[in-house]
């Protein structure tokens, strides 16, 4: 990940498949990004990632496009600071979903769970 007037994007580098990479492409992401996952969110059969945002209590989903690229970023609200982020089937139906574990400054910690509406 990179950061540039305090946005930031992230660095996907494909492969050639001889051990070497392309160079980059970059995604925005949000603000402060923490952790990512990596999945098919949108059941396409690309892989789409989330990045966990601790600096705007949010997630990005950003769809593959099967190339290497991404659409923008769709951003969901969180509780407040997040600290990480799963992913995997949460509801019947297969749809994988999100949880994002989140801590006040004063404990419990607690945790959001935002479930795959996707068509």
């Amino acid at each position: 990940m990179s950061s540039n007037n305090n946005e930031t994007y992230l660095s996907i580098y494909l492969g050639n498949g001889d051990g070497t990479f392309k160079p980059p492409t970059k995604a925005f992401c949000g603000f402060a990004p923490e952790n990512i996952v990596i999945m098919d969110f949108n059941g396409d059969g690309i892989s789409d990632i989330a990045v966990m945002s601790f600096g705007e209590n949010d997630a990005a989903v950003l769809a593959g496009k099967g190339d290497g690229t991404f659409a923008p970023a769709v951003f969901f609200g969180a509780n407040v600071f997040p600290l990480q982020i799963a992913a995997g089937t949460l509801q019947q139906g297969g749809k994988p979903g999100l949880v994002l574990i989140n801590n006040e400054v004063s404990f419990p910690a607690y945790y959001t769970v935002l479930r795959n509406t996707s068509k």
